[in-house]
C-alpha cells in the first residue's frame, strides 16, 4: 500500500521547464515515494506527448507514479474507459479520482458508481485507487462519497486550509468525519503547498501538517501543486524536502487465517465486506456473475480453489479468503 510523501504535478510541460529528466532528479532530491501524474480530464488523456517518458524515468529512479484524471460526471463510462486504457498502457503503480463540484448534482451517486464499477472492471481489483475529493464531508452532504469509496482502497481528501493557518485541526477534523463515514477507507491526505488568491501556507504550516499526519499514525501525505509551489512556496517546498517520513511501520506478516471447518451440504456464510464479487470460477481473474454486499448471509456447497474460496450450489464462486483477507466467515 502507498506510504510516504510525494506530490501532485499538473501539467508536465511547465513543470521543471518540462525537462523530464529535471523532474525525476528533483523527485529523487526530494526522497518521494511517489507522484501522482494527471493523465486524464474527462475523457480525454491529458500529459500526453510526455507521460510515458517521464512515467519510465520516475519508475527507474524507484518512485511510485500514480495516475490522477478530473472527472466531470457528463460521460461516465467514457472517463473510465480512458483513465483505464492510459493505466494498462503505462503500467501505473495506483490511480486517483478527483472528482468534486460536478459530482454534487442531482443523480451523482448513480454516476459515481457507474464510472468506478467501469474502472474496476477495466483496470481490476489489485489497482489501488484512491479518491481525492473535499476534506469535511458535513460540508458537502450532497457529496457521493460513499458510492466512490465503495470501490477505492484509500481517501485522499484535499486538506487545504486556505485563508486560514490551523493545519494540524483541519487535518485532526477531516480524520474524524471521513471515519464517521459508512464506507471507511486509510485516510493518506493531500496538503496545502500552493498560492491562490494571495495566499499560501508559511513553511512552519507545511511542517506541522506533515506533523499532525505522523502523530495521527498515517502512512504518509502528498501536495498540491508542484509547479505553483516551485514558484510561489519555496520555503514551503524545502519543508517538505527536509523532513523525513520515517515513522512508517516495517511490514508485518499477515497472520495465518483460523482454518474453515469441513464443509457440509448447506452451510451457511456471511460477507464480511462491501460489494463481495460472485465469479465464475476461483479466481480473480474469472468473470464476475454477481455481487454480495456486507451482511449477507449465504448457503455455500463446497470449498475449492486457491487460498479459500467457496462454491455455491449453482457452480459460481466467492472469495472467502484471499491475499491475507477475510471476506466470509462460517456462521453454522
Amino acid at each position: 500500500m502507498l506510504s510516504g510523501k510525494g506530490m501532485y504535478l499538473w501539467q508536465v510541460a511547465k513543470t521543471e521547464g518540462g525537462n523530464v529528466d529535471a523532474i525525476v532528479k528533483m523527485a529523487v532530491a526530494m526522497c518521494f515515494s511517489h507522484v501522482l501524474v494527471k493523465i486524464a480530464d474527462g475523457a480525454y488523456p491529458y500529459n500526453a506527448a510526455l507521460l510515458p517518458q517521464l512515467v519510465d524515468g520516475l519508475k527507474s529512479a524507484g518512485i511510485q507514479v500514480w495516475g490522477w484524471q478530473y472527472v466531470y460526471g457528463n460521460n461516465p463510462t467514457g472517463e473510465a474507459m480512458i483513465a483505464s486504457s492510459i493505466i494498462q498502457g503505462m503500467e501505473l503503480d495506483g490511480f486517483v479520482v478527483n472528482a468534486e463540484v460536478e459530482y454534487k448534482r442531482a443523480g451523482s451517486a448513480f454516476k459515481a458508481k457507474t464510472y468506478m464499477q467501469t474502472l474496476r472492471a477495466g483496470v481490476g481489483l489489485n489497482l489501488p485507487i484512491a479518491l481525492s475529493t473535499y476534506r469535511w464531508p458535513t460540508y458537502h452532504p450532497e457529496f457521493p462519497f460513499d458510492a466512490f469509496l465503495e470501490y477505492c482502497d484509500i481517501a485522499m481528501p484535499q486538506v487545504y486550509w486556505l485563508q486560514a493557518h490551523n493545519p494540524t485541526f483541519q487535518l485532526q477534523r477531516t480524520i474524524k468525519e471521513y471515519a464517521a463515514l459508512k464506507v471507511q477507507r486509510q485516510v493518506f491526505p493531500t496538503g496545502a503547498c500552493f498560492l491562490q488568491s494571495g495566499w499560501k501556507p508559511t513553511a512552519s504550516e507545511v511542517a506541522a501538517f506533515i506533523q499532525a499526519a505522523k502523530d495521527a499514525g498515517l502512512q504518509g501525505v502528498n501536495f498540491w501543486e508542484w509547479a505553483n509551489a516551485r514558484t510561489y512556496v519555496a520555503d514551503g517546498w524545502e519543508v517538505i524536502r527536509s523532513i523525513p517520513w520515517t515513522n512508517t511501520p516495517e511490514p508485518q506478516p499477515e497472520p495465518e487465517p483460523e482454518p474453515l471447518p469441513e464443509p457440509v451440504s448447506g452451510m451457511r456464510m456471511k460477507v464480511l465486506v462491501d460489494g463481495l464479487n460472485v465469479r465464475s470460477a476461483p479466481s480473480l481473474s474469472a468473470p464476475i456473475t454477481g455481487r454480495l454486499v456486507l451482511g449477507d448471509i449465504v448457503r455455500i456447497a463446497n470449498i475449492a480453489g486457491q487460498d479459500v474460496w467457496v462454491k455455491f450450489p449453482d457452480g459460481t464462486f466467492a472469495a472467502a479468503y484471499v491475499g491475507g483477507r477475510r471476506y466470509m466467515e462460517v456462521i453454522e
